[in-house]
């Protein structure tokens, strides 16, 4: 999810104004609705059973910043932060706390962490690392702009990227600059960026200007640049075609969605298109067995075949709740929503099966699946664990808020 930012590349950010103006303004979905009143949730009898395992508070949460701040999860821990800085370790299972530090940071990204090193983006424009250990500082790095991806890296290297276009490859021990790849931006965008991706040797990156990019990891030079979308329509608001969600790999295919434009899948190794369809997604895609699952701009939450890109069902009762990426967790896609209610919908025909109220504030991030627990962060600050801890094989009729239907 994101704001719109009106995008100077030498004042940085001149301009924002909510996603949701900028839809009553264009009155823009993937089914041409105008309406942009959020639907109203009803009851129905869940056919899961959810158990919280552990909850918290971390710091004060977003508070009134357009920013994602996603914890990170180890085998051992999970590791998450406020806007103001503040950093926790705490105990997976059990959510007791390890240690934490005050960064004096503002922290603009979500965390990652992996090989002993914790990594986040700064609103000044900074990739900071932190040891997982205790939380103190290893490196900083000064980069171009706001940082609101996610950093991601490997045994050698770091990838970061900018608001401003730019990716960098960093030396993963020291956070020197290895390569920084660049592109033009629109002077419009939407306010958000989507997570690089490192795939064997290659870094894949999608853009605000609608371009995903396979780029060698050793050098940065490009191996290939598909243009997922082109921008169309007279206004810069129309022309809005940013890569803001995240795109997935599965085997030798990475699936990308844009705004007001297209989802596609598309070869790695050749930057082939395998084939295209019209959607509008700021939120990203998933994919498990063979299905893909989106959530477009009009919070429809929808299942394709991942090898034609042909419908499977469609579920709109979760119709403009501006709604967080979805994650997979056994049988079921969850997405959080802006009032904070965590939505358990069925992989297999779109169906509601639980909802859990998470923080009043809402859910913005993607939820964390790791091994049989999901955690959930919300704008506030709550941090919850969940566990499924019964399934009803023959549930009952449910009562769905809105429309599901399956398509052929």
């Amino acid at each position: 999810m994101g704001s719109i930012t009106l995008l100077n590349l030498e004042k940085k950010i001149v301009l924002a104004v909510t996603l949701v103006s900028f839809l009553t303004l264009l009155g823009c979905s993937s089914k041409g609705s105008k309406a942009i009143v959020p639907t109203k949730l009803e009851a129905f009898e869940q056919s899961i059973k959810i158990k919280k395992r552990w909850a918290t508070r971390i710091g004060m949460g977003v508070e009134n910043n357009f920013v994602g701040i996603r914890p990170a999860a180890t085998e051992r821990f999970i590791y998450a932060g406020d806007v103001r800085g503040r950093l926790f370790a705490l105990d997976r299972k059990t959510g007791d706390s390890i240690w934490k530090v005050k960064t004096g940071d503002v922290i603009s990204s979500g965390l990652n962490a992996a090989y002993g090193m914790i990594t986040y983006g700064t609103r000044n424009g900074e990739i900071v690392a932190r040891s997982e250990k205790d939380g103190s500082e290893l490196w900083r790095k000064a980069l171009s702009s706001e940082v609101l991806a996610v950093p991601q890296m490997n045994a050698d290297t770091v990838l970061v990227q900018t608001i401003d276009g730019h990716l960098y490859g960093l030396v993963r021990d020291t956070g020197e600059k290895r390569w920084v790849y660049s592109t033009t931006v629109p002077v419009l965008t939407l306010r958000g960026t989507s997570a690089p991706v490192i795939y064997h040797h290659l870094a894949l990156a999608g853009f605000s200007n609608g371009k995903l990019v396979a780029i060698n990891l050793s050098d940065g030079n490009p191996v290939w640049e598909k243009q997922v979308t082109l921008p169309v329509g007279r206004s810069e608001l129309e022309r809005i075609v940013d890569i803001d969600g995240g795109f997935w790999v599965e085997g030798s295919v990475v699936y990308a969605a844009t705004y007001q434009g297209k989802m596609a899948a598309i070869d790695i190794s050749t930057g082939r298109l395998i084939w295209q369809r019209e959607l509008s997604s700021h939120a990203g895609v998933v994919e498990a067995s063979g299905s893909l699952y989106v959530p477009d701009s009009a919070g429809f939450v929808w299942a394709f075949d991942s090898s034609s890109g042909s419908e499977v069902w469609q579920q709109e009762g979760l119709a403009a709740r501006k709604l967080s990426a979805p994650a997979i967790f056994d049988d079921f896609i969850l997405v959080g929503d802006y009032k904070g209610y965590l939505h358990w919908i069925s992989r297999k025909d779109g169906s509601f099966a639980g909802r859990v109220r998470i923080d009043e504030e809402g859910v913005r991030v993607k939820p964390i699946v790791k091994g049989d627990m999901v955690y959930v962060h919300g704008d506030s600050g709550a941090l919850l664990a969940l566990q499924l801890s019964e399934k009803n094989l023959k549930p009952k009729k449910l009562y769905i808020s809105g429309k599901r239907r399956a398509l052929r």
